[in-house]
């Protein structure tokens, strides 16, 4: 049972990284079109893939990781590497929430009221939600990082 849960938990890993790291390269991609409607459809392709990949993955996360230690009899506040990898997850989380996931919807808006028009989009406006977006995206996915670090090389202290 543990070995199968880990494979869950490693697979959940590989799509939820996977998908949060594609989402800022397309959206890269997608800027530099200056163009606001692939602008637009690229980033509600990345709300889309938060919601049926990212979430869905975070939550098998969260279960396989605490069914993994609760099966290897591991104390969960007690166990260093398990509370500070938690607590890494948990920030990427919060990044998330606020400003990560309502930032790209606002962007997502701003791009679809412009009709395709680069001359009517607020540049402005766009520009820094998408600086915002990109410096927590990159603290969330750095926190992930810590964590799984923390997972693998399970240090003592």
């Amino acid at each position: 049972m543990y070995l199968t849960l880990k494979a869950i938990h490693v697979a959940a890993l590989v799509a939820f990284l996977g998908n949060i790291s594609l989402a800022m390269v397309w959206k890269w991609h997608a800027d530099r079109s200056r163009n606001p409607a692939i602008m637009a459809h690229v980033l509600h392709g990345v709300v889309a893939g938060d919601r049926w990949i990212t979430v869905p993955a975070a939550a098998i996360l969260f279960i396989s990781g605490l069914a993994m230690a609760v099966l290897g009899g591991l104390p969960l506040l007690h166990t260093g590497w398990i509370w500070k990898a938690s607590l890494a997850f948990a920030v990427s989380g919060l990044l998330y929430l606020y400003p990560i996931g309502p930032d790209q919807r606002r962007m997502e808006r701003l791009a679809l009221a412009a009709h395709g028009d680069p001359a009517a989009l607020d540049w402005g406006a766009y520009a820094a939600l998408s600086r915002r977006w990109l410096l927590f995206g990159l603290l969330a996915i750095t926190a992930l990082l810590v964590a799984m670090a923390l997972m693998i090389y399970k240090p003592i202290a």
